[in-house]
């Protein structure tokens, strides 16, 4: 069984979705990554294209800072990762305030 990679994400001075979604981007990619969360389920549900291969934990830090536009996209992502992870993808995300 492979290790569990962990990304660590500075989330403290993103203030939009697309701040958010940049950082996602360039942690798992790939470089076609469409910013929304369909593209965010469908590269979590077959990430043979994806930079980051699973199994991969990602942890945003200093979301209690980010903008509420942000903070709002991080919980939507984060319930992608978590509808991901029940269906069986070695995918985490947790956040840190």
């Amino acid at each position: 069984m492979a290790e569990t990679r962990q990304v660590v994400l500075d989330g403290a001075s993103w203030q939009s979705r697309d701040d958010v979604y940049q950082a996602i981007e360039i942690a798992i990619g790939p470089s076609y990554f469409g910013r929304n969360l369909d593209a965010l389920w469908d590269i979590l549900r077959t990430p043979e294209d994806s930079v980051l291969k699973p199994p991969y934990a990602l942890l945003v830090r200093g979301a209690g800072s980010a903008g509420a536009e942000a903070r709002q996209t991080i919980a939507d992502i984060a319930a992608v990762f978590a509808e991901a992870r029940a269906s069986g993808q070695d995918v985490d995300l947790t956040i840190l305030d």
